[in-house]
């Protein structure tokens, strides 16, 4: 063979070889950007319907909607989310309400869990805030 041909079997089979790896990072950093965002999608419409709920008149139709948007919610994250959330969640779960200290606890490491499924910032020094805006004058 000549080495003319040889040198360009080289470069051929180089740059398919690049061009394979570079599709193969780049499929797996679409894949984890999609993860990330179906995440998002069910962490905020949770977190939408729990924020309603506390806002809505018990029995009401509107707190129907939001125990209904609640449920599926949770549907989704036990499909799709991180096992540290799944555990954050039964720890959540197993209170009936959120009406005691080691509730709004468990909520507030949920959702710390949740932010650090998707990259965001998971200080301790966020869960007061938290408790503040989505249960307007019950934060400490």
């Amino acid at each position: 063979m000549a080495p003319e041909l040889i040198t360009a079997l080289i470069g051929f089979g180089g740059a398919i070889f690049g061009g394979l790896i570079q599709a193969g990072f780049s499929y797996r950093q679409a894949h984890a950007q999609f993860i990330r965002d179906s995440r998002q999608r069910d962490y905020n419409l949770f977190v939408e319907a729990i924020a309603g709920m506390s806002q809505a008149s018990s029995g009401s139709d509107e707190r129907r909607g939001f125990v209904a948007k609640a449920i599926e919610a949770k549907g989704k994250i036990i499909l799709n989310s991180s096992p540290a959330v799944l555990v954050a969640m039964v720890q959540y779960s197993a209170h009936a309400a959120l009406a005691s200290e080691e509730s709004y606890t468990d909520f507030a490491n949920l959702l710390a869990a949740m932010r650090a499924d998707i990259g965001g910032d998971v200080s301790k020094a966020l869960a007061p805030h938290v408790r503040a805006i989505l249960f307007e004058g019950t934060s400490r």
